[in-house]
């Protein structure tokens, strides 16, 4: 019967490799694995099993905005199905912000020459902005 996994080292080395070691020998050796375990890096049990751990959360943290947009539509179904107009709507919401749909546009057309600013700035004199031996 082969060596079980001590439960409390594996999780030390999986927090020391999330928290950027990037040598796996330096990692076993901070987490309590002797100088000789660690030596063997990722041919050690535990170094493989956590490994595997790391990667499994990685993948299943992969959110993509196709993921987003399949969860905002089936949240949107099911508010229908549940007749909550609330959540429904701001499923509708959220897909056309998506889409760009809301975002506030001004339209400025305006004309003005630089005669027309120091006409400006003569009548509505701002102390100190402008003297009258700029003119």
């Amino acid at each position: 019967m082969g060596k079980t996994i001590n439960p409390i080292r594996k999780r030390k080395l999986k927090r020391i490799i999330m928290s950027g070691e990037t040598e796996i020998t330096k990692a076993m050796e901070k987490a309590g694995y002797t100088k000789k375990t660690a030596k063997r890096g990722y041919a050690n049990k535990s170094a493989q099993i956590v490994e595997a751990e790391i990667q499994k959360e990685f993948d299943r943290s992969k959110i993509t905005p196709e993921y987003v947009l399949k969860e905002i539509e089936r949240l949107k179904q099911l508010a229908i199905i549940k007749g909550d107009l609330s959540n429904f709507g701001r499923g509708i919401e959220l897909l056309g912000r998506h889409l760009a749909m809301f975002t506030d546009k001004k339209e400025v057309n305006q004309t003005i020459s630089a005669k027309d600013i120091v006409k400006e700035l003569q009548t509505n004199r701002i102390e100190g902005f402008l003297d009258n031996d700029t003119l």
